[in-house]
């Protein structure tokens, strides 16, 4: 087994574990200390200040030339909105995990950078965003991203080909999911340091 470490400009991570059923306790030692899970171990820290909720999706991925599939994955906590984007040239998938005070219409600019490379994408919304149902917590958020990663099975798609990217503190929703579930890579993009970084600073606009 090996573990792949990577940094990239602006503070891109990725973590790869190879010949692997799941990623293993060295992988989640380097996931944890990078991203700072203990937001959702911190009781002073309310879920409501965590999540900021955003109903309005400002823009779709076809506003930047991507035809997309609007899907709805059920869940405990209602229906978790979602946008299955296919490449025809790829056979990998990426499933995307946005930040706390943004919802996934805030991104399309990285989605059309992400297809390029080439790559289906899977967009998953947090449960009281966009158009999902339920309210926003820790068990939603984590129960939405594994419905995501049952989703693209049942489509077809194998553990090895399925991708991992998450934006701030979407970074911590797909560190856990990695820890559940056998993917090919997961990658971090502007990942939270601490609790403090999660709830205090403003996210850079991607778009």
């Amino acid at each position: 087994r090996r573990v792949l470490f990577r940094s990239y400009p602006r503070r891109y991570i990725l973590l790869e574990m190879e010949n692997s059923t799941r990623y293993d306790s060295t992988l989640l030692v380097i996931a944890l200390s990078v991203i700072g899970f203990n937001l959702f171990l911190t009781p002073s820290i309310e879920q409501k200040t965590i999540f900021q909720s955003k109903k309005e999706i400002v823009s779709t991925p076809s506003a930047y030339g991507l035809s997309h599939q609007e899907i709805f994955l059920p869940s405990k906590t209602g229906k978790i909105q979602s946008w299955y984007i296919n490449n025809p040239n790829s056979k990998r998938v990426a499933i995307f995990f946005h930040g706390n005070s943004r919802n996934i219409g805030a991104f399309g600019n990285l989605y059309k950078n992400i297809y390029k490379t080439p790559s289906d994408l899977l967009i998953v919304e947090y449960p009281g965003y966009g158009k999902s149902e339920g309210t926003p917590s820790e068990d939603g958020v984590y129960q939405a991203a594994e419905r995501a990663y049952q989703y693209l099975l049942n489509k077809g798609y194998t553990s090895d080909n399925i991708y991992l990217i998450g934006y701030s503190l979407g970074g911590a929703v797909a560190t856990h999911l990695a820890t559940k579930k056998k993917v090919a890579a997961l990658f971090l993009i502007s990942p939270i340091s601490s609790v403090s970084d999660t709830v205090n600073r403003s996210e850079e606009h991607t778009s």
